[in-house]
């Protein structure tokens, strides 16, 4: 039995009840794309709209819907085997992009009968606009001879398989591409299987450059961090682990070292504490000087991105585009720095907003430049 609620979540993995696994069937799976839990519930001419499991007045999701309302209504009346069945549409609000419109991801239709009892289906027919922005993701398994552990376990190994090759793409907001994949079985009479995506192939890559060579410098500078953060000052213990740290990856192979310095500033990414030319500082909200570079900004303030913005030959200005800080923009390498100049207000410039801004650049016929410390951009949710 569904419990109360768990009806317009995918998460919470209630689909996993005994009856859904089938030895020797095949198994199709769909990425589900990334966001909260949104559903849609018809009951009668009337519809509630949920996100993260719980009643909403989300405006974004309710202007979504709107213009499907009677569409919703007319689809539910064809699935109910009774006029006082609810009909719950589970999926994803996907807004993960800034500078892209947010969408209702369908993936799963409950029909809940008056005694409680709920059977489930793939969505598998085209109701709104956008659900073809979904299509072309899948992967498909076949399960022999295992028990229901082990299923559920084979099926678990594929979406973290299937995701590390697919999902592992950064987004202007930072939040995944892909929450997880939906198993359909062969069999129509089964209900689907949904698995959350964790991160842990992504996360054993990670860690392999924590306990290799490095393992003992990794150590020495969360200890050093803890410390810094209880004091609330820059040690000598958190400098000596952070020169430790540079004077030991300076003389290993490249390709290592910009693995260690990727994951140290990864690390440091999440603390109050960057590294300005090498020395460990409380992070500003912004540069101190009239110049300054992209990786400064990333490594030593408290900013989370930047703004990228186009032009064509013409001088016409594209849409500015908003971008989370990598790990590209925080590791110094071979490529030329990207230098910023605070902006002066008798400039004149449109630099929406932001405090620096790099000089344009060309590349394949269009110009470029670079503008951080200026406002960030909302999600939907």
């Amino acid at each position: 039995m569904f419990g109360q609620n768990e009806l317009y979540s995918l998460n919470v993995n209630r689909m996993l009840a005994d009856e859904v696994a089938l030895q020797g069937t095949e198994y199709r799976g769909q990425i589900v794309l990334g966001g909260p839990d949104a559903a849609i519930e018809i009951s009668g001419l009337n519809i509630s709209l949920f996100m993260h499991g719980a009643p909403t007045e989300n405006q974004a999701f309710k202007s979504f819907v709107d213009g499907y309302r009677k569409a919703l209504v007319k689809l539910a009346k064809k699935l109910r085997d009774s006029p006082d069945d609810v009909v719950v549409i589970a999926g994803k609000w996907h807004h993960v992009e800034f500078h892209c419109e947010p969408l209702f991801a369908p993936y799963v239709i409950h029909i809940r009968a008056v005694d409680g009892s709920v059977r489930s289906q793939p969505y598998d027919i085209e109701l709104f606009d956008t659900d073809d922005l979904n299509e072309g993701r899948d992967t498909t398994i076949e399960i022999d001879d295992l028990d229901q552990s082990e299923i559920l376990e084979w099926l678990r190994c594929a979406t973290e398989s299937t995701l590390w090759r697919f999902g592992s793409s950064p987004t202007s907001s930072g939040h995944p591409s892909f929450s997880g994949m939906l198993w359909r079985p062969e069999d129509k009479t089964r209900s689907p299987v949904y698995i959350h995506f964790t991160g842990e192939y992504a996360a054993f890559e990670r860690q392999q450059v924590e306990i290799g060579q490095f393992a003992s410098l990794f150590s020495e500078l969360r200890l050093q961090m803890r410390t810094a953060a209880e004091q609330n000052a820059i040690t000598d213990g958190l400098r000596l682990a952070i020169e430790e740290f540079l004077a030991v990856t300076a003389h290993s192979a490249e390709e290592a070292r910009k693995e260690a310095m990727g994951r140290m500033l990864e690390i440091l990414s999440r603390s109050p504490i960057g590294l300005r030319n090498g020395h460990p500082i409380f992070r500003n909200e912004m540069p101190t000087g009239g110049m300054t570079t992209l990786d400064e900004i990333a490594n030593s303030t408290t900013a989370s991105g930047y703004w990228m913005q186009m032009r064509d030959p013409k001088g016409d200005f594209d849409e500015g585009t908003y971008h989370q800080f990598e790990d590209r923009h925080r590791v110094k390498t071979g490529a030329k720095a990207i230098v910023l100049r605070r902006v002066v207000e008798a400039d004149g410039e449109d630099v929406m907003g932001c405090q620096y801004v790099s000089d344009w650049e060309e590349h394949g016929g269009y110009e470029f430049r670079r503008l951080a410390i200026g406002p960030v951009p909302t999600l939907s949710w």
